[in-house]
């Protein structure tokens, strides 16, 4: 099974814009139970601040918030140490540590935040490796 970290930025555009796009895939492959989602406590609590955020009042239900975060919260949930990596925006490192703790993928909308790194992918591009794993 791969395994995943996924930024809040794809859980946003997932439920902004359903039906088809990568991020929205990725929330159905993490509800049918597809992928292994990895969480940590500050994580759960970063969707559920963002998901909150006034702009997305209209947006975003608080029926669809509140499911949303009950089938993430039902990832594996870790809690890693603190790296020493410098990030300009802090909640990225979060996910970065804890990609790197579980052997992950950190599927994220905004690479240009994180280093370079094999395991570090877009949306689109890890649903690419998503179906080259699992269907060749």
């Amino acid at each position: 099974m791969v395994k995943a970290v996924i930024d809040t930025n794809v859980v946003v555009s997932g439920l902004l814009s359903p039906f088809g796009n990568p991020p929205f895939l990725i929330l159905q492959l993490i509800r049918n139970f597809e992928i292994a989602l990895f969480v940590s406590d500050d994580i759960l609590s970063e969707y559920e601040k963002v998901l909150h955020y006034k702009k997305f009042e209209a947006k975003i239900t608080k029926d669809e918030i509140k499911k949303v975060l009950n089938f993430l919260g039902g990832g594996i949930n870790i809690n890693p140490l603190k790296s020493d990596i410098a990030f300009a925006d802090e909640t990225d490192r979060i996910f970065y540590d804890l990609a790197k703790l579980s052997d992950s993928y950190l599927i994220t909308g905004n690479l240009k935040h994180y280093p370079t790194e094999e395991n570090i992918v877009a949306p689109a591009k890890f649903l690419e490796i998503y179906f080259e794993k699992n269907f060749r």
